[in-house]
């Protein structure tokens, strides 16, 4: 199995990795798949705060795979987003 960065873009204060991994049908084609680096972030944001430890490279590799594994296996890679616009000034935790 393989999983490779095959490019980080920047746009407008945001960065993108482009991933390329194999396909998990066995046919040798390899996908792309783009992961916001906010979504990697927030991943690693939970797995500190799991762990109760400082994070180290070995850990981003690791959340990326998981990432990767998720969407071999079907599962959305990133989660949904949600329109919090309508309720800007709403107390949250009423």
């Amino acid at each position: 199995m393989t999983i490779k960065i095959t490019q980080i873009q920047t746009a407008g204060g945001d960065a993108v990795l482009i991933l390329t991994f194999d396909n998990p049908s066995g046919s040798g084609n390899l996908l792309t798949f783009t992961v916001r680096m906010q979504d990697l972030v927030d991943r690693l944001i939970t797995v500190r705060n799991l762990l109760g430890r400082p994070l180290t490279l070995t850990d981003a590799r690791q959340a990326l795979v998981a990432l990767i594994n998720e969407v071999r296996k079907g599962k959305s890679g990133v989660p949904e987003r949600f329109d919090f616009a309508p309720h800007i000034g709403a107390e949250m935790e009423a």
